[in-house]
C-alpha cells in the first residue's frame, strides 16, 4: 500500500489498506487520517466508511459511527457488514427497532439455508442482533406487560440458541442465551450457559451472580451458596450476592451462618426494606419468637404489609401461646395470597391447639 502511494499518492484504496492494517494492529490513532484521507479522495468509498465506522465504534463515537454505517449502506444497500455494523450501533443506543430491522434486512440479504449448508457467519451475527435486541425491548417493558415481556425473552432464546448452536462458546452470546433462558425460567438451561461464560472468564462478576440465582430458583441451595461465596470473595460488598447467600442460608437452615450474614447486609444497606423482616426469618427459625414479634411488627411498620410478613408474625405469636393474634395475622396472610401454604397449614394448627 505504501508502494503505491509512491506511485500515486491519491489512490484512495491505498489509504484504505494503511487504514485497515493500523486498525487490526489496534494502532486507532494511525488508523484514523489514513481513512479520513481515503474518504475525501473517494467519498463512494465503501470499505473507508465501515473501517472510518468501525473505528468510531470502538472509540465510543457511536453517533459518528452510525453516521458512517448509513452512509455505508447507503452506498451499498446489501453490504451485510454494514448492516451488521449498523445493528450493533443501534443496539448501543438502545434503539430497539432500528436494530432489529437492521438484522432482518441482513437475513433477507442471504441466500436461502438448508440443512446441508453451515450456518454463515453473517447470519449468526444477524442473530445475535436480534437475540441482544429482543432482550432490551423485553427488559424495556417488562414492567408495564409481562406477557408482551415473556413473549419477546422467548423470541430472543430462540434466535440465541441458534448462534450457539452454529458456533460453540462464544461468551457473551452464551451470557445473553443464560440471561434469556431464566427470563423465561429455563433456569437449568441458563445454568449450562453461565457456566460456559466461567470457562472463559472465571472472575465475571454478572455472570457469577447470575449463577447463582439460577441455582437458587432451581431449588439447588449448596450450588446457590457456593457461587454466592465465589462472588463475595471477588466483590466484598456486592449487596445481591449477600442477600442471596441469606436466602439460602434460610432455605438450608443455617440459622447461625444467616444471623452473621445479616449484620454484614445491614452495615452494606442499613435502609434495606426487607431487614427487618429477614431478621424477623432469622428469629423465628432460631425459635427467638418474642425477636420474630418485634423485627415482623417492625416490618408492617415500615409499610412492608404483606402476605409475608403477617405468615412469619402469626407463626410466631403462635410460638409464644397467642393463638388469637396468631389466628388474626394469619387469616391476613391467607387473605392476602390464599396459596400461601405455609400460612393455611400454621392457621390450621393453631386451630387445633384452640380446638376450633
Amino acid at each position: 500500500a505504501k508502494k503505491a502511494l509512491e506511485l500515486q499518492a491519491e489512490n484512495a484504496d491505498a489509504h484504505v489498506i494503511l487504514g485497515q492494517v493500523a486498525l487490526s494492529r489496534e494502532q486507532r490513532d494511525a488508523a484514523r487520517p489514513e481513512l479520513e484521507k481515503a474518504i475525501e479522495l473517494d467519498p463512494k468509498n465503501v470499505q473507508a466508511h465501515l473501517a472510518l465506522a468501525s473505528l468510531a465504534f470502538q472509540k465510543g463515537e457511536f453517533d459518528k459511527s452510525l453516521e458512517l454505517y448509513k452512509k455505508a449502506v447507503e452506498l451499498d444497500p446489501k453490504s451485510v457488514q454494514a448492516l451488521a455494523g449498523l445493528g450493533e450501533v443501534y443496539l448501543s443506543k438502545n434503539l430497539v427497532d432500528e436494530a432489529v430491522d437492521a438484522a432482518q434486512k441482513i437475513l433477507a440479504a442471504l441466500p436461502p439455508a438448508d440443512d446441508q449448508t453451515p450456518v454463515s457467519q453473517e447470519e449468526v451475527g444477524a442473530r445475535f442482533i436480534l437475540g441482544r435486541a429482543y432482550l432490551l425491548k423485553a427488559s424495556g417493558i417488562e414492567t408495564q406487560d409481562a406477557a408482551g415481556a415473556k413473549a419477546l425473552y422467548e423470541k430472543a432464546v430462540a434466535e440465541l440458541e441458534k448462534v450457539t448452536a452454529a458456533v460453540q462458546n462464544i461468551p457473551s452470546a452464551n451470557y445473553s442465551l443464560g440471561i434469556a433462558c431464566s427470563k423465561v425460567g429455563k433456569f437449568q438451561q441458563a445454568i449450562e450457559q453461565f457456566l460456559l461464560v466461567l470457562q472463559a472468564d472465571s472472575g465475571n462478576i454478572s455472570t457469577l451472580q447470575n449463577l447463582a440465582i439460577a441455582y437458587f430458583q432451581e431449588n439447588q441451595y449448596d450450588a446457590a451458596i457456593e457461587y454466592a461465596k465465589k462472588l463475595i470473595a471477588l466483590d466484598a460488598n456486592n449487596l445481591t450476592g449477600h442477600k442471596l447467600l441469606l436466602d439460602a442460608y434460610l432455605r438450608t437452615n443455617n440459622v447461625a451462618q444467616a444471623q452473621e450474614l445479616l449484620a454484614k447486609i445491614e452495615t452494606l444497606d442499613p435502609s434495606d426494606p426487607v431487614l427487618a423482616i429477614n431478621k424477623a426469618i432469622v428469629a423465628l427459625q432460631g425459635r427467638d419468637f418474642a425477636q420474630a414479634i418485634a423485627q415482623a411488627e417492625a416490618s408492617l411498620a415500615s409499610g412492608q404489609e404483606n402476605a409475608f410478613v403477617y405468615n412469619i408474625l402469626g407463626r410466631a405469636q403462635a410460638g409464644t401461646n397467642e393463638f388469637e393474634k396468631a389466628e388474626a395475622a394469619l387469616k391476613k396472610a391467607v387473605e392476602l395470597s390464599p396459596k400461601l401454604l405455609s400460612a393455611r397449614l400454621a392457621l390450621a394448627d393453631v386451630y387445633v391447639k384452640t380446638q376450633k
